[in-house]
């Protein structure tokens, strides 16, 4: 699920790269207005500059779930991923692949699937790293199917562990103000 405002050069070359190692993949994107000319002529050159346009199709908006049934692994975008979109890839049971960027709206994606469980395989710390994680994910058709059913359950729980945990953490952070601003008035 990328906006053609994601496909950076970086991110272009190394979804490139990933083409290029497998062969017989193609890149699959949401629909995210590629269709009107200017969008389309855009993402053609994009990948045409690495002779990979007719390998990159599109899935409409509204059909999140094709995109994620039809797809081996999920490709995140650099610098700054969605976790949302991490969390219905592997809901459809997608393993996914993110960079863990340098500020925190580009670690939020790697510190959701590392609080997972997921982040030996699913985090990269270069994009060289990236690309072999994705290269991995797609020749391993044994990984990929064993995987298929392991997140949802994990999803399940560490969502819930989450908010309570972010519950807890606000409740400290809110007596410790409180006690704080008691201990000051008082004064």
């Amino acid at each position: 699920d990328v906006t053609l405002a994601e496909l950076n050069s970086a991110v272009v070359e190394a979804f490139a790269r990933v083409l290029h190692e497998v062969p017989d993949s193609k890149l699959l994107l949401l629909n995210h207005g590629f269709e009107t000319s200017g969008n389309l002529t855009r993402l053609l050159g994009l990948f045409g500059n690495f002779g990979l346009a007719h390998r990159v199709d599109t899935v409409a908006r509204s059909n999140i779930a094709t995109l994620f049934a039809s797809a081996d692994v999920a490709l995140l975008p650099f610098p700054s991923s969605r976790p949302e979109t991490a969390v219905e890839a592997l809901a459809a049971g997608v393993p996914v692949v993110c960079l863990s960027g340098a500020t925190p709206v580009g670690r939020q994606t790697a510190s959701l699937l590392g609080h997972l469980g997921y982040g030996d395989d699913a985090v990269a710390a270069t994009v060289d790293d990236y690309v072999s994680k994705a290269v991995g994910w797609m020749g391993n058709d044994a990984g990929r199917a064993a995987f298929k059913d392991s997140p949802r359950d994990k999803v399940k729980s560490a969502v819930a562990g989450l908010w309570s945990a972010q519950s807890e953490s606000l409740a400290g952070a809110i007596e410790t103000a409180w006690a704080k601003a008691c201990e000051e008035s008082s004064s």
